[in-house]
């Protein structure tokens, strides 16, 4: 369980690393040069703002309502397609984590017998069934030779 911990502390780290790099290549104002915006400076520093609180937003493991928001908002805006970058890691994180999850519970179910307990009734009932089969079998074969016997008592007769 150690090792699926530092998987999750690296998948955020390296989440937050992109998250910043995105910031800051926004940031450059050739960028928004080359973009072709029109917008004035006060709806620039709104998406902006938008863009870091759901920066922070994501980084406190929170609902992402700030960069959805962000996109709707502003669906030009540089600062939007960075949004959606983040979206989409964070989306494939968020799954990630659900396997790891599902895979912890698995090795838990593992570790903690219950796979072997649910094994073991399964190898008893089988057990128990094959018994009680070879006893009908004993007692057809048996039923099987009285009536060959008493067939050839008949046929000497």
């Amino acid at each position: 369980m150690g090792i699926c911990l530092d998987k999750k502390g690296r998948i955020l780290k390296t989440l937050t690393v992109l998250c910043f790099g995105f910031l800051l290549t926004a940031c450059t104002p050739i960028m928004a040069n080359l973009g072709g915006t029109s917008q004035t400076a006060e709806d620039t520093t709104t998406d902006q703002q938008l863009f870091v609180e759901g920066v922070r937003q994501i980084t406190q493991q929170q609902k992402p309502d700030l960069l959805l928001q962000l996109q709707d908002r502003f669906p030009g805006s540089l600062w939007a397609d960075q949004a959606e970058s983040i979206l989409d890691l964070s989306e494939q994180i968020s799954r990630q984590k659900q396997k790891i999850e599902q895979l912890e519970k698995q090795t838990i179910d593992l570790s903690s017998g219950k796979q072997i307990v649910l094994l073991n009734d399964q190898i008893t009932q089988y057990a128990s069934e094959n018994k009680r089969l070879q006893e009908e079998l004993d007692i057809s074969n048996k039923r099987l030779e009285a009536l060959r016997e008493l067939t050839i008592e008949l046929e000497l007769k």
